[in-house]
């Protein structure tokens, strides 16, 4: 149940993203996303799961608004085309 859990979080968060990481990359060109986690998570004992999906989200979000930085800052999609992201 945890696993899947974790997965949706973070699938949600992607799936928030898409737009705007869609629209950032280059033209023609799609964005594949792997989120990995790099640390097990804490025990139930020590934090309510409630607590621990609202961190992995705020985590994914946060890796979702630095990937969006570096394609801005690479120069392409819509700034690329005349547009402007939002």
């Amino acid at each position: 149940m945890d696993r899947n859990t974790v997965k949706r979080v973070l699938r949600e968060a992607a799936r928030h993203a898409s737009a705007k990481l869609l629209a950032a990359a280059p033209v023609g060109e799609r964005v594949d996303i792997v989120l990995r986690l790099k640390a097990s998570l804490p025990d139930r004992e020590v934090a309510t799961w409630v607590a621990v999906k609202a961190q992995l989200r705020s985590e994914a979000d946060s890796l979702m608004a630095q990937l969006l930085q570096a394609l801005e800052r690479s120069g392409f999609g819509l700034a690329q085309r005349g547009g402007a992201l939002t």
